[in-house]
């Protein structure tokens, strides 16, 4: 470029040096009678010498006369510098990035059902538990008072029925006897019958407080994990008071906030990538579960469940989760960067270079996002797309270029 720019430089000053000395030839058209012979013959060898001066410095023939480039203001177009993408199918996938949170649900309440002091934790926050484990206990001290009560009053009603039935054969032999009236053998018969009845009942009690000193021991009503525990050994807790909570496994999930602008690309279906920072070079799968029907009034995203293929994907509730939800795929797709789309006013433009010019060919899109574009038609497999210019200008129709590199696969 400078040693062009020196070149014009130099035929300008040199055809500004004809002039100047065809000025002074005209300033010395009348010399004296005795000299006009010399004068011009001077002139004629200074414009001769001039003449071969610029032939010398005529090297490319194609390059025009001076004064044709001084008039014309043209001068021989110098190649623009061009990277260029060499076209070729590939499969093309999109993925929308959100950030969410591990869930589980349901998430059972972990609550005895009897008032007590609490002995015992069998477990940890985060450790797996079986359905039936043994989770906590409470002091069983007076629970087994009310058993031992409870069995013995039972034991006695037993050992006083026994009693009142054999007073009532001695009584039903004496009346057969003709030794007494009818109604002594009802009512001893009457008594037998309510003390059976205080058999029932003092079994019931005993039952009861079977069941009240089974109650003391908190067992896992399913298999999961055990979440953050609310109360410590040696607190008093009522029926009414959550001791911790156990996540269910089965039905972990990920829940995500979807941002206003994104929720028309997510729909149920589809296929989801989970990262977690405790197994960083583990991908977890899901899809699209569920999408809530409203928006968040604090946050202004709209929720959206995601669920783990893989049912024990060892994620506890509470994990900080990043996902990737698949919004859009294609097999053999056409993509060119984004950033070499030309607009003009609904029509789309891509820079492709044909025998070292530029060419600007319309192309229908199919999907675009932020860095890439999948097109439809427009361009073919092979087309050498322009994607790097100095200064990352626009090239127009029919530039001349020379490219400095192909690259044949797209970064990302």
């Amino acid at each position: 470029m400078a040693k062009g720019s020196a070149k014009n430089l130099r035929i300008i000053i040199l055809v500004l040096l004809v002039v100047v000395v065809m000025v002074l030839a005209k300033k010395l058209a009348k010399p004296p009678p005795q000299k006009k012979k010399e004068a011009r013959t001077e002139i004629a060898r200074t414009f001769e010498a001039k003449k071969k001066e610029k032939k010398k410095e005529e090297k490319a023939p194609e390059i025009p006369s001076a004064l044709e480039q001084l008039l014309l203001g043209v001068g021989e177009a110098e190649k623009v510098p061009v990277k260029v993408y060499k076209i070729s199918r590939t499969d093309f996938q999109d993925e929308l990035p959100i950030v969410g949170t591990v869930k589980s649900i349901p998430e059972i309440d972990l609550k005895f059902e009897v008032n007590g002091r609490i002995v015992e934790f069998r477990f940890k926050e985060g450790e797996r538990v079986r359905k039936g484990d043994l989770i906590a206990r409470l002091d069983p001290k007076d629970a087994r008072l009310e058993l031992a009560w409870a069995e013995a009053k039972y034991n006695a009603a037993i050992a006083e029925a026994e009693a009142v039935k054999k007073r009532t054969e001695t009584i039903e032999k004496l009346y057969e006897a003709g030794a007494i009236v009818e109604a002594r053998l009802e009512e001893a018969r009457a008594e037998v019958k309510a003390a059976e009845e205080r058999i029932k009942v003092a079994k019931a009690e005993m039952d009861s407080a079977k069941a009240r000193l089974e109650k003391t021991n908190l067992y896992a009503l399913d298999d999961g994990i055990m979440g953050p525990r609310e109360m410590d050994v040696g607190e008093f807790v009522t029926p009414n008071e959550r001791i911790g909570t156990l996540f269910s496994e089965e039905n972990t999930f990920i829940e995500v906030g979807v941002i206003e602008k994104d929720i028309g690309k997510v729909q149920i279906g589809q296929r989801v990538v989970v990262n977690v920072d405790t197994y960083p070079r583990t991908d977890f799968y899901g899809i699209v579960e569920n999408i809530f029907p409203n928006l968040e009034a604090r946050t202004r995203t709209l929720n959206v469940r995601i669920r783990l293929i893989e049912r024990k994907a060892n994620l506890l509730p509470g994990m900080f989760a990043r996902t990737r939800i698949i919004v859009y795929t294609k097999k053999n797709a056409l993509v060119v960067p984004s950033n070499v789309l030309t607009v003009e006013g609904q029509r789309y433009f891509v820079p492709v270079v044909v025998d070292n010019r530029v060419s600007n060919k319309e192309v229908f899109l199919e999907y675009v996002t932020m860095d890439y574009a999948v097109i439809q038609r427009g361009i073919e497999e092979g087309d050498l797309v322009v994607i790097e210019t100095p200064g990352l200008k626009k090239l127009k129709d029919g530039t001349p270029v020379e490219i400095t590199e192909t690259q044949e696969k797209l970064a990302g």
